[in-house]
C-alpha cells in the first residue's frame, strides 16, 4: 500500500513539474545584431572616431618632432660634434621622450574605453529596458542572447528580434 503511494506520488510530481515545463516560453535575440542597427551606436562610433583621430594626430605630430630630433641627433654623434657626455644626456633626454609618447598612447587607449562605455551605457540600457518589456508583454520565461555563444542548448525558441525593433522604434 505504501509503495502504491509513493508511486503515485511520485506520478503526480512529474506531471506537475512537466506541466510548469510546458508552460515556460523561452525566446532568444542577437544583441550583437541590435546593437549594429541602432542609429544611436551608430553616432557613438562617429563620435569615438572623432576623439581616436584627434589622439592620432597628437601622436604622429609627437612622433615626426622626436623622428626629426633624434635624426640629427644621430647626425651630430657621428660626425663628432657632441662630446660623450653630451650624447649620453641627449639619449637619456630621447628615452624620457620614449617613455612619454608611450604613456600617452595608453593614456588615449584608456581615456577610449572610457568614452565608449559612457557612450554605449545608456544605449545597452534601452536595449535591456525594451527586452524586458517584450518579455513581460509576450509572456516569456527566458530571452537567451544568442550573440555572445554563451547558449549551449535549447529547444525551439522564439526569435524576438523584429518585436524589440518595434519597441525601440527601428
Amino acid at each position: 500500500m505504501l509503495k502504491a503511494i509513493g508511486t503515485i506520488i511520485l506520478s503526480l510530481t512529474y506531471l506537475i513539474s512537466t506541466a510548469q515545463d510546458a508552460s515556460q516560453k523561452y525566446g532568444h535575440v542577437n544583441s550583437g545584431n541590435l546593437l549594429t542597427q541602432l542609429p544611436e551606436v551608430k553616432q557613438a562610433d562617429e563620435a569615438l572616431k572623432i576623439v581616436q583621430d584627434s589622439f592620432q594626430t597628437i601622436e604622429k605630430g609627437l612622433l615626426e618632432i622626436f623622428e626629426k630630433e633624434y635624426v640629427a641627433f644621430v647626425k651630430q654623434a657621428n660626425a663628432g660634434e657632441l662630446p660623450k657626455l653630451q650624447i649620453q644626456k641627449k639619449q637619456q633626454e630621447f628615452q624620457a621622450k620614449e617613455e612619454e609618447i608611450k604613456t600617452l598612447r595608453n593614456k588615449a587607449q584608456l581615456e577610449m574605453i572610457s568614452r565608449r562605455q559612457v557612450l554605449l551605457d545608456p544605449i545597452l540600457k534601452k536595449m535591456q529596458d525594451a527586452v524586458n518589456d517584450v518579455a513581460k508583454e509576450k509572456g516569456f520565461t527566458y530571452i537567451f542572447d544568442i550573440s555572445s555563444g554563451a547558449l549551449l542548448f535549447a529547444n525551439e525558441s522564439e526569435d524576438i528580434e523584429a518585436l524589440v525593433k518595434a519597441k525601440l522604434g527601428i
